[in-house]
């Protein structure tokens, strides 16, 4: 057995999804989610939200039971995920939320925020491709140091997004989406001898039971 030496900074889950209406090039909401049990600022949940630019709602939302992770999560994080990317997430000020996570693991995941927005999200539908995957991101750094993630990759069938009781319209894509998944067990650490940076690792994949 390997064992690194590298010190984890991060251990959390980390679900996210996007939703697209029919035939649309844009998604009509995105969302990642992270909670965290492990992290320099202790530990927390923080729900980032995007919504179409046409909508009266800000583009984009943060939420957090834990202000400091908040920033912290979506500065380091959340600006570098391909929805988020040409967004000022990093530059919005959380908004104090109680969130509620419930799970049967194999069935669903289900996120509950309340906050002066309320937000339900769930994702269902995990019966395809379960991956193990340790690469690095390029641009993902903390305190100088490039981050490398470990995790458990679960790509979910079927998603829902409510904002204040109304669901948001739309699906996944047809063709598949890689940007919807739940991960399990992720943990952030720096960059080492057996993931240096720009590398990637992914296993041969197995079917969910």
């Amino acid at each position: 057995m390997v064992l690194s030496e590298a010190i984890p900074l991060f251990c959390n889950e980390n679900p996210n999804m996007v939703l697209y209406r029919e035939d649309a090039a844009e998604p009509s909401a995105a969302v990642s989610f992270w909670r965290s049990f492990f992290s320099p600022v202790g530990a927390g949940a923080v729900l980032a939200l995007r919504r179409r630019a046409g909508s009266e709602a800000p583009a984009v939302e943060l939420y957090a039971d834990n202000p400091d992770l908040g920033r912290l999560i979506a500065g380091t994080f959340v600006r570098h995920w391909p929805p988020f990317r040409r967004t000022q997430i990093a530059a919005v000020a959380p908004r104090p939320a109680r969130i509620a996570v419930e799970t049967d693991g194999r069935r669903f995941y289900r996120v509950t925020c309340i906050a002066a927005t309320d937000v339900v999200v769930e994702w269902r539908g995990f019966g395809g491709t379960v991956r193990h995957a340790r690469h690095a991101p390029p641009g993902v750094v903390h305190q100088g140091e490039q981050l490398a993630v470990e995790n458990v990759v679960v790509p979910a069938g079927r998603i829902r997004l409510a904002i204040d009781g109304e669901e948001v319209a739309g699906d996944l894509r047809a063709d598949g989406d890689p940007f919807t998944f739940v991960t399990l067990c992720e943990t952030w650490s720096p960059v080492d001898d057996h993931c240096p940076a720009g590398s990637g690792h992914a296993p041969a994949p197995r079917q969910a039971a």
